[in-house]
């Protein structure tokens, strides 16, 4: 008789998890070898790699001490190593700011193992998604993005919907000659904020209705003078807004040399802006030469983040990294961005929270630069996890 040539396969449950502080769960191994269950309770061995973590009892009862990642390890007395369960454990009733922090990093940094994912993503009219911004449609329902693309020397701001956050029909062109489009619900209205192509100065439209958005006709448009930098001032996010006063978030071309962070406000007829130091420490600390776009603030668990990408090396389009800004402590931390194949480029982040059925769920876009993707993971990517 020939052996079989598959001896042995290992079963880890549950798969990759999330676990609330203090709660428990049973994990279990089924192992089949050549094809036949095996009882295998009698020769497990379960371990924890951060007791601090999480601890898990002889019978695989795994239980969660502290805020943080670990992973639960199975050793067979016959087999030796069976793998393991990697673990997260959050606080969902009174968690502190850095406790928050590192639930939101787990999220935001696993995209290979994100509930769904799809990289290099295009509208159903061939038109690339690039700068990709999502929110939420409270009249329509489903899901708007506005984006990005490039046409002959230049980019046009584009609008699309979509009902699962993966697949987008393309509606309208919203403006010529538009970059790095933004936009956020205004009660039964909606702002958008783009970035001109070519003079780069901020653009500002007001929309009164979802179907005034999609016939890409404002009520009110302002044009912010430059006045931070004779050069550029771009990439906006809006912090709020409404047909009365807007303020956003952008970066500026300080000296016309390196981009640096800033906040302005408009009542639709006049501008005021300021530089934003407090953004650019956090991010300088890291040793990062250009910070610019950046999305936030987004509220988690009671506090307050933004997402920002910064320029490692200048000119380097393979430095480019994201951080999550604290507004607490106005610290960041780098992201480890995980993707399917590994790239390690990206700028253009966005986050927002969403309802996908009866779960809530976090939607993240990212621009993965050409220089520094891996197999074909370069252009627009949109990922999103259901909350626990």
């Amino acid at each position: 008789m020939s052996p079989c040539s598959d001896p042995l396969q290992v079963m880890l449950a549950p798969a990759d998890t999330t676990l609330s502080l203090g709660s428990s769960f049973a994990a279990s191994v089924r192992l089949t070898v050549c094809g036949e269950s095996k009882s295998a309770s009698d020769v497990i061995a379960w371990r924890s790699d951060d007791a601090t973590v999480a601890v898990v009892d002889a019978g695989g009862q795994v239980t969660g001490t502290g805020v943080g990642a670990t992973r639960i390890r199975a050793t067979s007395e016959h087999y030796g190593p069976l793998g393991s369960i990697e673990l997260f454990v959050y606080n969902s009733v009174n968690p502190t700011s850095a406790e928050a922090h590192a639930e939101l990093s787990y999220y935001v940094e696993r995209v290979a193992r994100a509930t769904a994912r799809r990289y290099r993503v295009f509208d159903d009219a061939g038109h690339a998604m690039d700068g990709l911004k999502i929110i939420a449609n409270p009249e329509a329902g489903g899901f708007i993005g506005v984006y990005q693309t490039y046409r002959e020397g230049t980019f046009d701001a584009h609008l699309a919907t979509s009902n699962d956050l993966l697949h987008w029909t393309w509606r309208v062109v919203l403006d010529h000659s538009a970059a790095q489009p933004t936009i956020k619900a205004a009660g039964t209205g909606f702002v958008v904020v783009t970035e001109t192509d070519g003079d780069n100065h901020l653009r500002f439209y007001y929309y009164d209705s979802w179907q005034a958005l999609l016939n890409a006709s404002p009520s009110r448009t302002y044009d912010a003078p430059r006045t931070l930098s004779p050069c550029a001032e771009g990439t906006p996010n809006i912090y709020a807004g409404d047909n009365t006063r807007v303020e956003v978030g952008f970066h500026y071309w300080s000296q016309c040399d390196v981009g640096r962070q800033a906040r302005g406000v408009t009542d639709w007829s006049s501008w005021s802006a300021t530089p934003d130091p407090a953004l650019d420490n956090a991010i300088i600390a890291y040793g990062i030469a250009g910070v610019g776009d950046r999305d936030g603030p987004f509220t988690f668990r009671g506090y307050r983040f933004a997402v920002i990408e910064g320029e490692g090396v200048r000119n380097q389009w393979d430095s480019w990294r994201v951080f999550l800004y604290d507004y607490q402590t106005q610290t960041a931390n780098l992201l480890n961005i995980r993707t399917d194949a590994g790239s390690i480029s990206f700028g253009n982040p966005t986050i927002e929270q969403v309802q996908i059925g009866e779960r809530q769920a976090l939607v993240m876009t990212l621009f993965v630069f050409l220089d520094g993707s891996r197999a074909d993971e370069n252009g627009s990517l949109v990922y999103y996890c259901t909350l626990p």
